[in-house]
């Protein structure tokens, strides 16, 4: 199995393995219940489970941005929506709108020299009638090459084009010409927020103005801006930018869990280390590298994340971390398309063979899998969609959720803290830990023999617990009810489940406190604990260890602050450290360029000091394994 250092939240301070692939199997027949037997390499039951339950909440979409899931659903009427502009003109067009204010005011600017001090325009937009609306999963507006808007290019161009991460204008209108004869008004997606790309601002489009308001702003241009220009704004393309590579394939070593206190998350931003890639205007949504390259009096404002209210839309996102995430968009998971589904794509089996989750993407897919997914999305949007089962699916898979998240990162806990106590008393814990999770399970019938071998004699316990959830869906009328989405969920919950119960099952029987075996009977359940949270990989696992302040956030780096190295913090490549501005070898510096003992400095006019694109040197961690920090609140 794949294991990864860079599962920074789950693997190294839980001490689990980082979830990999592992076959979609057949229903449940007596043959396959055997304790010994775990899921096979290509399953996706648990990352169809996981960015399932991951749906329209903001943290595990963050950490993962590479989307997987189509879903269909609506806007109720009612519902405000907002975006910010630097005239009085409704949007002749699709444009982008903020499902909270603090997102849009970062689009609300003067929109030439000419414009200061006339303020900003915002307008609040209120729909009359249900909106239809497509949600793309996980950073669907990242625009970043390494995958998180390959399921838009693939609805909009019918293809994956890394290329094409800036090329916005185009890509909302292919989405609206594509969804327009399916009655489809907008499509929702997440950056530092949820935002939709709203298809039509006129009464048809189902919306009415609220209020168009002259708002009060000190100064144009985004977050980050030049003292000449205001802001900054390039081509279309960014091919040409020195995004960091894709790793190969391949397996990567896992590190054994760190030592007691060394915790294994990245460091906090420091006040004054702040990423600098500057977020395009709706207006002129590209950037180029001629213009990254001609930013050399770019200023970032006050604030960890840029200021000039970009801590506001950061913390605005937080409000949606979790379930049940961002509640003013209805999904209908009877009508879910998802890439994970290898009865649907399943030339994707071979292209995420042996890769780390944080790389799966849907580059290489085949025509004939495109052709498929799409006609089943269509279909979705059709007028004779199948209504489904009326199966509450959403509260399904967060009732397994808390009926074991908190359990496993507590047994975790006991398995792998340092402590005093010996083996027989760990032992004794984390068993009371496992028993309590079979309690409803637990058959008079079945009674511990004198000599456990293979575990078999739990079978039933083991089977009851993994099918209580779904026997009624599996087996009553409600399956000829089912969507072909339903049965991948109901698939996918019972491959879950299934595993989640042969693990604690199979622990249990394990257990004899008379045994001269504790040592290695301890040593089993860390590996087995390990090993099903990272295949689990839940989100709700990835915290700040230890808590962030009561004025800091825990934060994982999301577009566009990523990267980067603010001027005023000391350090290997930064102001005044080795190689830094001022600092040893660095420019300015004792033997750096333009310092003393050094060679003439470059001209007037260069790029600034720091990376605004991360450089062949960089860790790419930030851009590829997002890990949580600790940053300052305001």
């Amino acid at each position: 199995m794949l294991l990864r250092a860079s599962l920074a939240a789950v693997a190294a301070a839980a001490g689990v393995s980082h979830a990999q692939q592992i076959p979609l199997v057949a229903p449940f027949h007596d043959s396959e219940w055997s304790l010994l037997r775990g899921p096979s390499e290509n399953s996706t039951h648990n990352l169809v489970f996981d960015t399932v339950h991951a749906l329209l909440q903001h943290w595990p979409n963050t950490r993962y941005r590479n989307g997987h899931n189509m879903v269909p659903g609506t806007v109720a009427p009612g519902t405000l929506l907002y975006h910010g502009r630097a005239d009085d003109q409704l949007p002749p067009g699709p444009q982008w709108i903020a499902t909270d204010p603090e997102h849009s005011m970062g689009f609300c600017r003067a929109g030439s020299r000419t414009d200061e001090g006339k303020g900003c325009w915002h307008l609040t937009l209120v729909t009359h009638r249900e909106l239809n609306v497509l949600y793309f999963d996980g950073s669907g507006a990242a625009k970043m090459p390494y995958g998180s808007m390959d399921t838009q290019d693939i609805v909009g161009w019918g293809n994956v084009y890394p290329d094409r991460s800036f090329s916005e204008r185009d890509r909302i209108e292919a989405l609206c010409n594509w969804g327009k004869p399916f009655g489809v008004d907008g499509f929702v997606r997440m950056e530092m927020d949820f935002e939709m790309m709203l298809c039509d601002f006129t009464p048809t489009g189902g919306v009415d103005v609220l209020s168009f308001l002259n708002l009060h702003r000190e100064s144009r241009g985004p977050p980050f801006q030049t003292r000449e220009e205001g802001g900054i704004c390039g081509g279309d393309h960014l091919s040409d930018l020195p995004f960091p590579p894709p790793p190969p394939p391949g397996d990567l070593p896992f590190p054994p869990p760190p030592p007691p206190g060394n915790h294994p998350f990245p460091p906090p931003l420091l006040h004054g280390d702040v990423p600098f890639l500057p977020p395009p205007s709706r207006d002129c949504p590209s950037l180029s590298l001629d213009a990254l390259n001609n930013t050399h009096n770019l200023q970032p404002l006050a604030g960890p994340f840029g200021g000039n209210g970009a801590n506001a839309v950061v913390l605005a996102g937080h409000w949606h971390n979790h379930y049940p995430g961002e509640t003013r968009i209805k999904l209908d998971l009877t009508r879910l398309v998802s890439f994970y589904d290898i009865d649907l794509a399943p030339s994707l089996i071979d292209v995420r063979y042996g890769v780390e989750r944080w790389f799966h993407r849907l580059e290489n897919i085949t025509d004939t899998d495109i052709r498929a997914a799409m006609s089943r999305l269509e279909n979705a949007f059709g007028p004779s969609r199948d209504p489904g089962s009326g199966v509450d699916w959403q509260t399904l898979f967060h009732v397994i959720v808390d009926r074991f998240a908190n359990r496993f990162e507590y047994l975790n806990h006991t398995l792998f803290e340092p402590t005093e106590a010996n083996t027989t008393t760990i032992l004794n814990e984390a068993q009371e830990h496992v028993k309590r999770m079979l309690l409803p399970y637990m058959l008079e019938s079945v009674q511990r023999p004198a000599t456990t071998g293979d575990g078999s004699w739990a079978t039933p316990i083991f089977k009851l617990c993994a099918t209580s959830h779904t026997k009624f869906i599996s087996s009553s009328a409600l399956t000829s009810k089912l969507t072909p989405s339903e049965h991948l969920l109901l698939k996918s919950i019972n491959g879950v489940n299934k595993e989640i119960c042969r693990t604690v099952t199979k622990m249990w029987t394990q257990f004899d406190p008379s045994t001269d075996l504790a040592d290695s009977v301890l040593e089993d359940w860390r590996m087995e604990t390990k090993r099903l949270m990272g295949w689990l990989d839940w989100g709700v696992w990835v915290k700040c260890r230890p808590a962030c302040s009561f004025d800091e956030v825990c934060y994982i780096p999301m577009w566009p602050w990523i990267g980067g190295r603010m001027p005023g913090r000391p350090g290997p490549g930064g102001p005044g450290g080795p190689g830094g501005p001022g600092g040893p070898g660095g420019p300015g510096g004792p033997g750096g360029p333009g310092g003393p003992g050094g060679p003439p400095g470059p001209p007037p006019g260069g790029p600034p000091p720091f990376a605004v694109f991360p450089s062949e040197d960089d860790d790419d961690d930030d851009w590829q394994r997002p890990g949580p920090r600790c940053v300052p609140r305001i």
